[in-house]
C-alpha cells in the first residue's frame, strides 16, 4: 500500500509554498527520518533549458523551500539532475541557471558539481545486469525524488519513476530501454 497526500498551493510565492510543503510533510511525518549531519540529494526534474513558468521542471521555489526545511533539520543538501543533453559542468550549470534552481544556494543548498559516472553491476538482475548512474549520489545518505507531474512522450506521464531516469548520465540514457527490452 502506498500513501499519497495532496495539499493545495495557490501559487509559487515562497510563503504559500512553504506553508503547503510543511502541511504536506506533516501529514505522514515524512521527514522524521532526517537527522543532523545527514547528506541528502534532492533529485529534481530539470529536463533542459526550460524556464519555470513553462511548468516542465521542478519549480525553483519548491526546491528552495524543501532545501530550507532540510537544512533546518541539520542536513547538508545537494540538488542535482542529469538533464537531456551533455552531462558536463558548462551544460548542466546552464540548465541550473535557466531553470532558476541556482536560488537554492541562497539558502545553503548546493548544486551538484560532480559530473562523473559510476557503474553498478547486478549479476542476478532480470532486466539489467549493469548500468551507469551519476556519481554524486554515492556521496549522500538519502535521495529525495522531487519529481514534476506532467505528461511525457516516452512514458505517457512523468512522475517519480521517470524522474529517476535522470540519474543515468547523458547519452547512456538512450541505451537503457533497449537493454531492458532485450532481456
Amino acid at each position: 500500500m502506498v500513501d499519497i497526500s495532496i495539499v493545495k498551493c495557490d501559487d509559487y510565492s515562497s510563503d504559500n509554498v512553504h506553508a503547503s510543503l510543511n502541511k504536506l510533510l506533516k501529514i505522514n511525518n515524512s521527514l522524521d527520518w532526517v537527522t543532523p549531519g545527514m547528506k541528502i540529494a534532492i533529485k529534481a526534474n530539470l529536463v533542459s533549458f526550460i524556464k519555470p513558468e513553462l511548468a516542465a521542471t521542478t519549480h525553483p521555489t519548491l526546491l528552495c523551500e524543501l532545501v530550507k526545511i532540510l537544512i533546518e533539520k541539520g542536513a547538508e543538501v545537494t540538488v542535482g539532475d542529469s538533464p537531456g543533453g551533455l552531462y558536463t559542468a558548462p551544460y548542466v550549470n546552464n540548465v541550473y541557471s535557466i531553470t532558476g534552481v541556482t536560488a537554492i544556494e541562497e539558502f545553503g543548498g548546493k548544486l551538484n558539481q560532480n559530473f562523473e559516472k559510476t557503474e553498478a553491476k547486478f549479476e542476478n538482475g532480470k532486466a539489467l545486469k549493469e548500468f551507469f548512474y551519476t556519481s554524486y549520489l554515492d556521496d549522500v545518505d538519502a535521495i529525495i525524488n522531487f519529481s514534476k507531474l506532467k505528461t511525457h512522450a516516452m512514458m505517457g506521464m512523468s512522475a517519480a519513476t521517470k524522474n529517476m531516469f535522470g540519474t543515468i548520465p547523458r547519452h547512456i540514457k538512450a541505451r537503457v530501454p533497449f537493454q531492458i527490452s532485450k532481456s
